[in-house]
């Protein structure tokens, strides 16, 4: 009996293969192209690995992370284009006669300065009273719930530029319903000394976290060209993020003596 003729799985030549033929050469290619598949893997790997460094050095937070930065506004130096002549900065000339200066030493980090009360959020059902905090630290004052005072601004009733910061959402939420107020809505802040009334203006829905000229000691964009008493509210926007910030404006109407208290 003829024996029958071995496949290629049987580790024989197959049909019509000649004695001593050259096997393909196509398994050894195939392995070569194994190992520089390999080879190229392995330097992306370390590819990345070294740019991770450059893109996140140690210190860091990735975009994304959990860690945000707190609501305060973020001053940044601003360039000034080239060829472009910049803009006078302020002097430290005295401050014009009949400005209103707070009788009390200027204020040291931390330390309660007021109470703030936004009657029409009481009418709307909401949060409305709360304490104001000189520094706008987020640890040591947003984080606590208060409403934190831009150091570098004017303090209540002094001419210039009156400026807050809080929490939109979390640690008490001081701002979170301030996109619910109208211009004529009145802001009242309460000191040891007097009480005073501030009516808003305008609202600017949304702007840069580094847009520190909406504390300007005239902040033009509110509005306003020549010197007076205004206020300034800085939140996160939108709700439980803290890329943009909103903003109201605001003008002092009416100061009480005496009746105030923190």
């Amino acid at each position: 009996m003829t024996a029958p003729a071995p496949t290629p799985d049987d580790g024989g030549a197959g049909p019509g293969a000649e004695a001593g033929a050259v096997p393909s050469a196509e398994p050894a290619e195939a392995v070569r192209g194994y190992r520089l598949d390999r080879r190229w893997i392995a330097l992306c790997v370390v590819l990345c690995a070294a740019t991770g460094g450059f893109l996140f050095p140690e210190g860091s937070v990735p975009a994304g992370s959990g860690s945000e930065p707190g609501p305060a506004l973020v001053r940044q130096p601003v360039p000034v284009p080239s060829g472009k002549p910049s803009l006078p900065q302020p002097s430290a000339s005295p401050a014009p006669s009949g400005t209103s200066r707070s009788p009390e030493p200027r204020p040291t980090p931390g330390q309660d300065i007021a109470a703030i009360s936004i009657p029409h959020l009481e009418q709307l059902g909401h949060p409305y009273r709360f304490t104001v905090k000189e520094g706008v630290d987020k640890a040591s004052i947003l984080n606590t719930g208060a409403v934190g005072h831009y150091e570098d601004t004017q303090l209540p009733g002094e001419e210039g530029n009156f400026g807050l910061a809080a929490h939109r959402n979390t640690h008490g939420e001081p701002f979170r319903y301030i996109n619910e107020l109208r211009p004529g809505d009145t802001v009242l802040v309460e000191t040891a000394s007097a009480s005073y009334q501030y009516v808003l203006d305008l609202e600017l829905p949304q702007t840069g976290a580094d847009n520190y000229s909406v504390l300007d000691p005239v902040p033009s964009q509110g509005g306003y060209n020549k010197p007076g008493r205004y206020i300034t509210l800085t939140t996160c926007t939108p709700e439980f993020t803290s890329k943009y910030r909103l903003i109201w404006w605001g003008h002092l109407e009416r100061v009480a003596k005496g009746t105030g208290g923190s």
